[in-house]
C-alpha cells in the first residue's frame, strides 16, 4: 500500500500487528485436509484502520484478495492396551 503524496521512506511499518479469531475469513468452508483461500475480514480492516498513523494507507481489500491457508494432516499413533 503506496501512498504517493507522503515521503514512504519516513512512513511507519507495522510489523508487530498479530491476527486475532475471526481476523481471517476462508473464501469456501473449509472440510478435511487440503488447500484454502482466506481473505481478510471486516474485523480485522478495521484493527488496521485504527492504528495510529494509519491513515496514510488505504485499507481497503480488493474484492479478489486471497492468500492461502494449508490444512496438513499429522501422523496419528494409537495405542491399544489391556
Amino acid at each position: 500500500m503506496h501512498n504517493g503524496s507522503v515521503d514512504n521512506d519516513a512512513e511507519q511499518i507495522y510489523a508487530n500487528v498479530t491476527l486475532s479469531d475471526g481476523d481471517l475469513e476462508f473464501v469456501r468452508e473449509p472440510g478435511a485436509v487440503g488447500h484454502y483461500q482466506v481473505k481478510l475480514s471486516a474485523q480485522v480492516l478495521k484493527k488496521l484502520q485504527d492504528l495510529t498513523g494509519s491513515s496514510n494507507y488505504d485499507w481497503k481489500q480488493a474484492s479478489n484478495a486471497r492468500a492461502s491457508f494449508y490444512v496438513d494432516q499429522m501422523p496419528v499413533t494409537i495405542a491399544v492396551s489391556g
